[in-house]
């Protein structure tokens, strides 16, 4: 081998173009690589993202009265088959509707009168068709009646899409969220005017997050339904299952999508089988303009209902915010104390507060932590541990994907000048065998400026592979 490769080599290095200026060296010619094998892997790095994002504004302009805030998660609407909304979602803002609640009033009185005036010309128009028919009414007086009576047809026809008209703009003064959605940003507070189309919040679905996974593109081509993808959460050892359809095959990417469920972190040891607290908040003092309508004020999904219509708070016995720096204690007690609702409502920074007075005074203060969600048989005076809900994916992070490619064909990677062109016959590359320079048809996966990634059932890592 070694002879022959060295009897090309003093051949090739006595060839010259003259014509063309061009000549090629001993040293040139017989350039050799060997092919390097390219290991695929099955570990990848990917970023989670929000697969979907919406961009709310008004079609009118108008005074927000409410906004809801950032990182509140809200429920979606649904609908049925035409269309029409059969339960509305989470309320995003509301803008002031006096005006078009009057309108609305206005026309519903419309409506009413056309009604009425109505059956007044049906039963006219009813008799003067009895008569005319006996001819005991004249003809022009029945004209007169049946041209009354379609008229007031119109007239409440016209009254009844005034109504749905104004009906309309009273809904077009509240957004409420069409799918399961996280409030990412808002743009305008409550209190201020948002013009026409004038964005004031970004929603995000947090159902199922978009996973963008970069790959060489001839690793992107061996993609399809069937390949397993297989996703590990930040600090989680079991993967979850993601999913794409080909739309989500790039050049040199792909898109899948993953499940992301709130999930609470188990308890463990001495806390298995408590009831959970995962969300808490505080009681806020009044405003010197709310204090005479009532003592504390805290966020809505605080307050709760028992079987029997009462309202309650769980409170949080012996802890305070903003008091104290030593850390929520993993268990605690909860104290459940009847309050009454004031149905007054009063927007302070990002967050929208409820009155509340609880019936003995003494039980609750500003500053009192007190649970917004809570699960399992809790009761008055009892234990409950502390236990975080969080979401399984956040925007923004990077995670390890397991993909696990179908077995095929080998890839090499070569310098791009060892590539052959043969016309019809495609490309090829020249090898040193046991006869001799031997052309290798290749089929090229990916080329860049200097490297190539080829498969050929004629190279492996010993080949010796001639490089321009």
């Amino acid at each position: 081998m070694a002879t022959i490769k060295k009897f090309f080599c003093c051949c090739l290095g006595l060839v010259a173009v003259t014509g063309l200026g061009l000549f090629a060296t001993e040293s040139e010619l017989s350039k050799t690589v060997h092919p390097r094998r390219v290991d695929l892997g099955s570990i990848f790095s990917g970023k989670i993202e929000y697969a979907r994002r919406n961009f709310i504004a008004f079609e009118s302009a108008g005074l927000l009265t409410y906004v809801a805030r950032p990182g509140v998660e809200l429920p979606g609407a649904v609908f049925d088959g035409a269309g029409r909304i059969v339960s509305h979602g989470g309320l995003l803002a509301r803008q002031d509707d006096i005006v078009q609640r009057a309108n609305f009033a206005a026309a519903e009185a419309k409506l009413r009168e056309a009604e009425v005036a109505l059956a007044e010309k049906k039963e006219n128009f009813e008799r003067d068709s009895k008569l005319a028919s006996k001819n005991a009414v004249s003809m022009r007086q029945f004209l007169e009646s049946r041209i009354a009576y379609e008229s007031a047809v119109w007239s409440l026809a016209a009254a009844r899409a005034e109504r749905d008209r104004t009906q309309r703009l009273i809904e077009g003064r509240s957004q409420s969220a069409n799918f399961p959605c996280l409030v990412e940003s808002v743009t305008l507070a409550s209190g201020t005017v948002a013009d026409v189309a004038q964005l004031v919040m970004t929603i995000a679905s947090v159902e199922a997050m978009k996973l963008e996974i970069k790959l060489p593109s001839y690793a992107v081509r061996l993609l399809d339904q069937s390949t397993p993808i297989l996703v590990y959460p930040s600090g989680a050892g079991t993967p979850v299952a993601g999913w794409f359809d080909l739309s989500g095959i790039g050049a040199d990417s792909l898109v899948c999508y993953v499940d992301n469920p709130l999930v609470i972190e188990p308890a463990e040891g001495k806390w298995q089988g408590m009831p959970a607290v995962s969300g808490f908040t505080f009681l806020f003092p009044p405003m010197p303009s709310t204090k005479n309508l009532a003592p504390v004020w805290v966020m809505p999904a605080a307050v709760m209902c028992d079987g029997g219509n009462n309202n309650f708070v769980w409170k949080l016995e012996g802890l305070r915010a903003l008091e104290t720096a030593a850390a929520l204690p993993r268990e605690l007690t909860l104290r459940k104390i009847p309050v009454a609702r004031r149905n007054l409502f009063f927007d302070q920074g990002i967050y929208r507060l409820e009155g509340i007075a609880p019936e003995k005074p003494a039980d609750l203060s500003p500053f009192d932590l007190v649970a917004t969600r809570v699960s399992g048989p809790v009761t008055d005076g009892g234990k409950a541990v502390y236990r975080a809900e969080k979401r399984l994916f956040l925007a923004g992070e990077h995670v390890a994907v397991q993909i696990k490619f179908p077995a095929g064909k080998p890839f090499w990677k070569l310098p791009r000048r060892a590539l052959q062109c043969g016309g019809k016959s495609g490309f090829f590359v020249r090898i040193f065998g046991d006869s001799g320079v031997e052309n290798i048809p290749v089929e090229i996966r990916e080329i860049t400026q200097e490297e190539a990634v080829v498969t050929s059932p004629g190279l492996n890592a010993e080949s010796e592979v001639v490089v321009n």
